[in-house]
């Protein structure tokens, strides 16, 4: 459990702003909402340098400007070194150690990634984000999925929309699904496609899983129209050709 002391009230006001900002952001990917949460993580230390949770929310911040592209060397630095501020500061701030995983991760660091978030999950048992990262590594990595899957249900049960951000959970009930559908349990993973597709129906990533799905099957008559709504979300590039039994289609 993240264990916050401030010496001032103020400070942990500003906190909470920058992480109203910073939901904002992640909700409708307006810049001026990470820029603002950036200030006020920076006028939080101005009267409190002491204070992890403004270090921990800096780190979240230039994690999110690397996924803007804004040069990798400089975003992942920026925040590795926020997040070890917070944990030099507070050895008990899971969310901390969950952040140093997701920097280690796209480092391709995937032990350290590993590890910290072993970490955030020793503080914090229940953190599903952490606990969809370690997945991802069993998934990924060892593709252990008897290891992986485990943590990827906890992870839903624990958090089953997850609003903080606009996917909320959709990849955890691909994965889920798709470990389903490689070991031939098809009623389940069709169950999870299906779900994933009535949670999430503006997200090209829902009507891909369930077009694979169907298609793999032989339902081309159901899995051809999903298709066309995933390539019209996405934009129609960066398509596979699939061929199953000699029916192709790009």
């Amino acid at each position: 459990m993240t264990k916050t002391i401030s010496t001032s009230i103020n400070a942990y006001d500003m906190v909470l702003s920058a992480e109203a900002a910073l939901n904002e952001y992640q909700k409708n990917n307006l810049l001026p909402h990470l820029e603002e949460a950036i200030q006020k993580y920076e006028q939080a230390l101005a009267i409190d340098p002491a204070l992890d949770k403004a270090y921990e929310g800096l780190s979240k911040v230039w994690y999110q400007k690397y996924w803007l592209g804004e040069g990798e060397d400089i975003t992942l630095d920026s925040s590795y070194y926020y997040t070890q501020k917070a944990i030099e500061l507070n050895p008990y701030n899971d969310e901390a150690y969950l952040s140093l995983g997701y920097v280690e991760w796209r480092r391709r660091n995937f032990l350290a990634s590993k590890q910290a978030a072993e970490k955030a999950l020793n503080l914090a048992p229940n953190n599903s984000d952490a606990l969809t990262l370690l997945a991802r590594y069993y998934g990924t990595v060892e593709q252990a999925p008897e290891k992986q899957l485990p943590l990827l249900i906890k992870a839903i049960s624990l958090d089953p929309q997850n609003r903080a951000t606009p996917d909320g959970n959709l990849s955890v009930f691909l994965n889920i699904a798709s470990i389903y559908h490689n070991a031939d349990l098809n009623l389940e993973a069709e169950k999870l496609y299906r779900k994933a597709l009535n949670l999430y129906p503006n997200s090209a990533e829902s009507y891909g899983g369930l077009a694979w799905f169907t298609f793999t099957q032989g339902n081309y008559e159901e899995s051809i129209p999903l298709r066309k709504k995933r390539l019209d979300l996405e934009g129609g590039e960066n398509t596979p050709l699939w061929v199953i039994d000699g029916y192709a289609w790009e």
